[in-house]
């Protein structure tokens, strides 16, 4: 009972910190496009010029998204989570501080760069620390956390902006992502991205 009791708290808390950090890779992803009608007021920005930073940002990410998995496969996932996430976050969080289009497209392929980690590690964390039996269930509720931070972003970016403003908002956002990274990296014992490391901790 005891081992089994163990083994459900180490699932959940490698659930939550990966969760955590997919539920915010997806607020990034939708952050900016309820913002448009207000960058467009502030900064004298077009609707074009917006859609071509999401394009982008969502290129940035496509390029990147293989050459990330050889870097996670050599550097392991959890530090490349920690690195992409607070580089992501420390992305947003200066598009809330900036006033040039030029800054704003870079900080978006930067952070189109940044989301490319997530995938290639999140699954290895999760295939590495989650028992086999779970596994599908550990990726189902990966899914769901990605889901519900994509629902979740236009409520939340548009309830921030009304509350303070656009700056406000994309600067909240990236503290509370940069909080996440700093659990994940002090949590790092709890997240295994090996398969032998996997096994060693199973077996303790």
């Amino acid at each position: 009972m005891t081992t089994l009791a163990a083994g459900t708290s180490q699932t959940f808390r490698v659930l939550g910190l990966v969760g955590s950090a997919h539920f915010m890779s997806h607020v990034f992803n939708l952050a900016l496009p309820p913002l448009f009608p207000l960058l467009v007021r502030d900064l004298g920005l077009t609707y074009t010029g917006l859609g071509l930073v999401m394009t982008a940002y969502g290129l940035a990410g496509a390029l990147f998204s293989t050459p990330m998995g050889f870097l996670v496969d050599r550097l392991g996932g959890r530090r490349v989570l920690v690195c992409g996430l607070a580089l992501q976050a420390a992305a947003m969080l200066a598009v809330g501080l900036t006033s040039s289009y030029a800054a704003l497209m870079g900080l978006f392929v930067v952070s189109g760069v940044a989301f490319s980690v997530y995938h290639p590690c999140d699954y290895a964390i999760l295939s590495a620390s989650i028992a086999r039996a779970r596994l599908g269930r550990a990726f189902s509720f990966h899914a769901f956390t990605g889901n519900m931070g994509s629902a979740a972003a236009p409520l939340v970016m548009v309830a921030l902006a009304a509350l303070w403003d656009w700056r406000a908002a994309m600067i909240a956002i990236g503290v509370v992502g940069l909080v996440i990274a700093a659990l994940i990296a002090l949590q790092g014992d709890s997240l295994s991205d090996t398969e032998a490391d996997g096994a060693r901790k199973k077996a303790e």
